[in-house]
């Protein structure tokens, strides 16, 4: 149905609205709602999360976008086989504000059973383009894109959502027969641009291969995710519905195919989930991409994707740039 000039200027308006009344009522709900066990309403989180004194390059970095009207806030707690290294230091992540806001859930959906087969965490970084994993969008047994339909939910808390978006793969790293072990990623396009709403996180690619740079980043980083095992026991929460955070977290060694170490806590469902830090210069920008977890001598390694091997494709995706 056409619409004329006047009626869409009214319902794109109506449209903004609404949504920015559903994310202060999601915030409104979940402060009034019921809240964590006692465990996790101890570990609030320190409203001032440590800056990093690393600049961005404004011919390769992004340094992000805050819509107008978005609040922002470093705490992810609203008003006030796995993945783990150690003890769990997860919070949930109950936050509407920016940057957490930019972060969603990327679900797989069976479209001849109607459910929600798989899901990956994946975080805006453009006004409609979302980053991820690439085995969240690969059949790694056949090494081709996954034919199930892909839906981005931003800020999904609870298992609510105020949008829901279709999303299509526009490029990925490798295939899973290629040997391309350092390049788990994938940039998808989403039909709506949720980034003008919930915010784009910006990404700065840092030397990693230095060791001043890794002392820089030490327990500066924080990783939020959709993880299958987070919250267990809480209230009002069902597992992989609401992210875990866990802050201040450090990424500690690199691999020698790429990849780089890290000891953020992690669990399925939370591959492709932003390893975030704040500059001394207020931006969050994404510092890498955690992809899964290995063990090596009875010790689980998580490891992530370097900024570097996707920033690139990214900023000409974003800007509309033709790729090479």
């Amino acid at each position: 149905m056409k619409m004329y000039p006047s009626v869409t200027r009214v319902w794109q308006t109506w449209r903004q609205w609404a949504r920015w009344l559903a994310i202060v009522g999601l915030s409104l709900a979940i402060a009034l709602g019921l809240s964590p066990d006692a465990a996790h309403s101890q570990a609030l989180i320190d409203s001032s999360l440590p800056p990093i004194a690393i600049g961005l390059d404004p011919s390769t970095d992004s340094p992000g976008r805050i819509p107008t009207g978005l609040s922002v806030s470093p705490d992810p707690v609203a008003d006030g086989e796995r993945g783990i290294v150690g003890s769990d230091d997860r919070v949930l992540m109950t936050s509407a504000k920016y940057p957490w806001s930019a972060i969603g859930r990327l679900e797989q959906l069976d479209i001849r059973r109607g459910f929600v087969r798989n899901w990956c965490t994946a975080t805006l970084i453009a006004r409609d383009l979302v980053l991820t994993n690439a085995h969240c969008v690969i059949d790694i047994r056949t090494g081709r894109l996954s034919p199930a339909e892909l839906v981005f939910r931003p800020n999904m808390i609870r298992g609510q959502s105020s949008d829901r978006t279709n999303a299509t793969v526009l490029d990925y790293g490798t295939n899973f027969a290629d040997g391309k072990t350092a390049d788990d990623w994938a940039l998808l396009r989403i039909e709506d641009p949720l980034g003008d709403y919930y915010g784009e996180v910006g990404w700065l690619a840092s030397e990693l291969d230095r060791p001043q740079v890794l002392a820089t980043l030490n327990e500066k980083l924080h990783l939020a995710g959709y993880s299958g095992d987070f919250p267990s026991g809480v209230p009002g929460y069902e597992p992989g519905e609401t992210p875990g955070v866990h802050t201040n977290c450090s990424i500690t060694d690199l691999a020698s195919d790429g990849r780089f170490l890290h000891a953020c806590d992690t669990n399925g469902g939370a591959s492709g989930a932003p390893l975030i830090g704040r500059l001394d210069s207020g931006e969050f920008v994404i510092l890498g991409l955690h992809a899964g977890r290995t063990q090596e001598n009875d010790e689980t390694i998580n490891y992530g994707m370097r900024v570097d091997r996707w920033q690139e494709l990214a900023r000409q995706y974003a800007t509309g740039e033709p790729t090479s």
